[in-house]
């Protein structure tokens, strides 16, 4: 297990993750300690996204818009998000976001192309190791999301198939290293390990308030 505040987001496409997911950001980003000349510290947004399309290009705008940059500080790192946490995040930052794992994996093996399933197997465990090595050297929150994509058809590809297998052994890792998951279904939580801030209820998030998956 992770330590002490380490969170992962579970969910299907729309089903409200990304948004529980920033909105508990937030809630560690506006609770810092209030000490005489304390300055706040904004959250470090690690975004996975690359605009390879007109339609992604709108979605990556879309979400700029719900994250104020007086809360947050954003970083896109499509291939090596763990570079974003070297070497003083902790004393920049309040809290560390990544969304998102899958679109991390998607660029992974878009980026191996031809490589086979054990090659790539083996490179996505090494990064893996290497993210979660890097975000407890941080000491800060750390606030993961993913998709929950085997709970579908069985994709008609090879590639499909193998992404599908792939995305839920990389999921099972981050739950067993998180200290509180949470599945999202229709903008409602579940929580299946772990708790999250007694003083903070995902239940009252506004859906018209973040648009996100």
């Amino acid at each position: 297990m992770g330590r002490k505040h380490s969170f992962l987001f579970l969910g299907g496409v729309r089903s409200g993750k990304s948004r529980m997911a920033q909105a508990l950001a937030e809630y560690f980003v506006t609770n810092q300690g209030s000490q005489p000349g304390e300055k706040k510290k904004r959250g470090l947004y690690i975004a996975t996204a690359q605009p390879l399309d007109p339609e992604m290009k709108k979605r990556i705008t879309a979400h700029r818009l719900v994250r104020s940059k007086e809360l947050w500080l954003t970083m896109e790192e499509p291939l090596r998000p763990w570079e974003c946490l070297e070497p003083d995040v902790s004393e920049r930052f309040s809290v560390v976001l990544l969304d998102c794992i899958t679109l991390w994996l998607t660029n992974i093996m878009l980026k191996s192309g031809s490589s086979g399933v054990g090659e790539i197997e083996r490179l996505v465990g090494k990064d893996i190791e290497q993210l979660l090595f890097s975000m407890e050297k941080s000491a800060l929150p750390v606030i993961l999301v993913s998709n929950e994509v085997g709970m579908g058809i069985v994709p008609e590809s090879r590639l499909g198939r193998e992404f599908r297998d792939l995305s839920g052994f990389v999921n099972q890792r981050l739950a067993a290293w998180s200290s509180t998951v949470v599945f999202a279904v229709a903008g409602l939580p579940m929580i299946f390990k772990g708790s999250l801030p007694e003083d903070f209820s995902v239940h009252s998030v506004s859906i018209s308030g973040i648009r996100g998956g």
